[in-house]
């Protein structure tokens, strides 16, 4: 099934470490991906500290990830699933800074089926003239 993707969250992590305990990958790759599986793994238990300043957590597993690397820079998209809220998207970009991998910016997406876009569309127009009221 096709999905329009439309913004739900957006999050910007200015060069923040997202490291595992895990043993370092041999591949740029496989240090990545373990960038990215600490992070959500930090916010599945709420562990926010050294990330974001406290609240919530989440738990999302990634079902796939493509990266994109040329030199000290990586961008990746992911595809997750929440057990509550279902998949999502997520993108961003990691740089390669004193030999570690950190995570600069990255955004997380709500995917919409096609068949029930224009009646999002028409809440979130209906949400939005509500809050400017």
């Amino acid at each position: 099934m096709r999905y329009f993707l439309s913004s739900t969250l957006s999050f910007v992590l200015v060069c923040a470490l997202l490291s595992g305990s895990a043993p370092a990958a041999a591949s740029p790759e496989g240090k990545l991906s373990q960038l990215l599986d600490g992070f959500h793994e930090a916010a599945s238990r709420a562990d926010f500290s050294d990330y974001f300043p406290g609240g919530r957590g989440w738990t999302y597993q990634p079902i796939e990830r493509f990266w994109r690397i040329a030199n000290s820079v990586a961008s990746f998209d992911e595809q997750l699933d929440n057990a509550g809220l279902g998949l999502r998207r997520e993108s961003g970009v990691a740089i390669l800074e004193n030999g570690e991998w950190k995570v600069a910016q990255c955004n997380l997406a709500l995917l919409i089926p096609n068949g029930i876009v224009d009646n999002i569309d028409l809440q979130t127009k209906q949400a939005t003239s509500e809050n400017e009221d």
